[in-house]
């Protein structure tokens, strides 16, 4: 199994789609993750922030 993501690099991917008006297909092709990881990482960053839950 291959080594976990650091932090600060799910943070930059997630960053591209939530303030840099990416896609999560495209922040996947940019980071090289697969578009399922990063799909996840940016559900999971609106589930948590208070933000993303307002509405």
């Amino acid at each position: 199994m291959g080594k976990p993501y650091s932090l600060d690099f799910r943070k930059r991917v997630v960053a591209a789609v939530v303030s840099g008006g990416l896609s999560c297909n495209e922040a996947g092709e940019q980071f090289g993750v697969a578009v399922s990881t990063a799909i996840g990482w940016v559900r999971r960053k609106r589930q948590r922030d208070p933000v993303w839950r307002r509405g």
